[in-house]
Formats: structure tokens, C-alpha cells, sequence
């Protein structure tokens, strides 16, 4: 009897404790919200994870790969503001747009490429259409030209498989393949891949006489992408050379800045994407419709610049910019493909190009 009565005690005591807690203390005790360059995403199943605000504490998974219907998973931030890390080689790409209140996510995972032994051969087990292997192929022969050792590629992409039953078929050698994970939308469901190249490299170059008004030029590219354009307005009214509104509005050096131009090269420094997107329509081997879409992000730029009146020296200068330069359908594709099927299927939008002074550069 005594044992009863101290258990019916105790309940009561914590039952008290809990009313007596403030409603915040209480909703924190419950649920957690993610940390500062983290994520909670819900999964969907057949590898599409919704992203939410916050989770109750005990429907968060331990193992970030975990796929449970309905399970939290926690995804970390990586410099590209598409993917996030979960863990191993296991990745989400965001698939819903930017500015949507709970963004989509598709699983997919890295797979790292060997450029220093490339061969187009090596794109085969991705299943990508023939016009793309043959752009990203003349890529990674440009930058292995130009000596760009620190020039990677990668592909991000759901996992294949030739026995699934799931959709997004097509002909890999002959062989029926499939995509096991997709997302859905307008009731419909769509498969992306994501090619992305790191340090890619843009490099220019002017040993003529016009090398100081190539340096306005360049100045001009430069702070436009440095957010800083409103600084050159004012160093130009004092009557400065390019080079040394150049030092001004990037907060550099002027000493070895001067009127006369031996030489000016710049190389810009950057990663850039192409994301393949898919409608799985289920119409038979190769018959899946499909448009590409790219970006490229501006990080960082090395400038080197020789002057006729410093002999002994030049003027060396390294900016991060943070400029992102779109295709037109980017941060729609699936839209695109699915409102503009007749005019978008089977389109790979790009080249993204920029002139400096009167040179035209492909940046991816």
C-alpha cells in the first residue's frame, strides 16, 4: 500500500512539474531546431526530403543517410548553396526553387572524376546525353592544356540501376537503365543530375598597346563582381590610370602603380555546374525528355599586372568576388520542361560567356 501511495506521489509531483513549466521551456524540451549552417529535411521517400524548421527531438535520425518515411535527418552547408553534405559521399541537391518556404531535396551521390587520366569513356557510366559529354569533355581538355592542376570534376547523381521498376528509363550500351530516386512535381516525377567543376580557371591576357584600356576593362569586370562598382566612378573623376583605380577601389597597393603598361593578365578562378534534368515519363528505352540548365560562381580572381615604369616589378593583386551567373531556365528546369515541353525538351542552355575588352570568354 505504501508502494502505491509513493507512486501515485511521485506521478503527481511530476505532473506538477510539467504544468508548472513555462510553454517555451516545454516546446524546447520536445522539439529542436537546426544549428547555425545546418538543416533539418524530412524524408519523402524515393530519395526526395522536404526541408522543415524543426523536428520533435526523438523523430531526428542519428545517421544522416537513414531513409525512414517521415524521418528528420540533420544536412550540413557546403560552399555551394545547392548541395548540402550528409555523409560519405552521400549528398542533397536542391531541386525546389530558392525562395520556396519548405525546399525540395534530392538525394544523390558524389562520384569524383580522374581527370589527370581522362577520357570521354569515362563520362559512359553517368548516361548523359551525347552533346554534354562532348562540352564537358572540351572543358577538361582546355584546362589540362592551360595547366590547371587544381581543376576537379564531379558528378552528383541519384543512384542508377537496371532492375528497378521505378522510372526515368533510357539506353545505357544497349542495356535498359534506371533512376531509383526522383522527386515529384505537378503531380509528375523528375530526375536531376548535377556535373559541377572546381577551380575552373579563366585566364587573360595583354601585352599590346592597348594594355592600360584592357585594364579599364578588366577593373570594370572585376568590381562589377566585387560588389564595389560605385568606388570606380569616383577614382576615374580624378583623372587615375585603370591600374590605379584598379588598387583604389580593391583597397591594394598603389605604390608600383603608373601610367605606362607592359603587360596585363588576369586569371579568374571559379566553380561552375551543368544540372541535367529528366521527366520520367516512362515512354520506353531513350525516349525520357530532358533539358540541362547552368551556372558559374565567380570566387576568386588573381591579378597580375608589369609596368614599363617599374622594370624591377609589377603589381600582383588576389580578390574573392561573389558573383553567380545563371542560365536563363537555372532555378526552374522542371518547370521549364514541363509548361514549355515542345520548345525545351532536349535543350542544354549555354554557353555562359563574358567579354573582356573586346575578348569573349566561356565560362562554362
Amino acid at each position: 500500500m505504501r508502494r502505491t501511495r509513493a507512486k501515485i506521489i511521485s506521478a503527481i509531483m511530476a505532473l506538477a512539474m510539467v504544468l508548472s513549466t513555462s510553454p517555451e521551456t516545454f516546446a524546447a524540451a520536445i522539439f529542436a531546431t537546426p544549428d547555425e549552417g545546418e538543416i533539418f529535411v524530412k524524408f519523402d521517400g524515393h530519395g526526395q526530403y522536404t526541408e522543415v524548421t524543426n523536428a520533435v527531438r526523438t523523430n531526428i535520425a542519428q545517421y544522416a543517410n537513414v531513409q525512414d518515411v517521415g524521418r528528420v535527418v540533420v544536412a550540413t552547408e557546403t560552399d555551394d548553396g545547392d548541395l548540402y553534405f550528409l555523409s560519405q559521399n552521400d549528398y542533397l541537391l536542391r531541386v525546389g526553387a530558392l525562395t520556396d518556404e519548405n525546399r525540395t531535396f534530392l538525394h544523390v551521390e558524389r562520384t569524383d572524376i580522374d581527370v589527370d587520366n581522362f577520357s570521354e569513356e569515362a563520362l559512359d557510366q553517368f548516361c548523359l546525353p551525347d552533346e554534354l559529354v562532348d562540352r564537358i569533355t572540351s572543358v577538361v581538355e582546355g584546362q589540362i592544356a592551360m595547366g590547371n592542376d587544381a581543376f576537379g570534376l564531379s558528378v552528383f547523381q541519384p543512384t542508377l540501376s537496371s532492375t528497378s521498376s521505378l522510372q526515368s528509363s533510357y539506353s545505357v550500351d544497349g542495356n535498359e537503365a534506371f533512376y531509383d530516386d526522383y522527386y515529384t512535381k505537378f503531380g509528375e516525377n523528375f530526375t536531376d543530375s548535377y556535373i559541377k567543376y572546381w577551380n575552373y580557371s579563366c585566364m587573360f591576357s595583354d601585352y599590346s598597346e592597348n594594355a592600360s584600356e584592357t585594364a579599364g576593362a578588366i577593373a570594370s569586370f572585376l568590381l562589377d563582381c566585387a560588389g564595389v562598382k560605385s568606388k570606380i566612378v569616383g577614382a576615374y573623376q580624378f583623372g587615375y590610370s585603370a591600374l590605379k583605380t584598379l588598387a583604389i577601389a580593391l583597397g591594394i597597393s598603389e605604390v608600383q602603380a603608373g601610367s605606362g603598361y607592359g603587360a596585363i593578365q588576369v586569371l579568374v578562378t571559379y566553380d561552375a555546374v551543368y544540372r541535367l534534368t529528366y521527366w520520367n515519363l516512362e515512354d520506353g528505352i531513350g525516349s525520357d525528355p530532358y533539358v540541362a540548365t547552368c551556372k558559374a560562381w565567380l570566387n576568386t580572381n588573381f591579378t597580375q599586372q608589369t609596368h614599363d615604369d617599374y622594370a624591377s616589378g609589377g603589381l600582383q593583386t588576389e580578390t574573392y568576388l561573389d558573383e553567380e551567373m545563371l542560365s536563363p531556365h537555372y532555378e526552374a528546369p522542371a518547370d521549364w520542361l514541363y509548361t514549355d515541353y515542345y520548345d525545351a525538351a532536349g535543350t542544354i542552355e549555354g554557353p555562359i560567356y563574358h567579354t573582356i575588352y573586346n575578348e569573349r570568354y566561356m565560362l562554362v
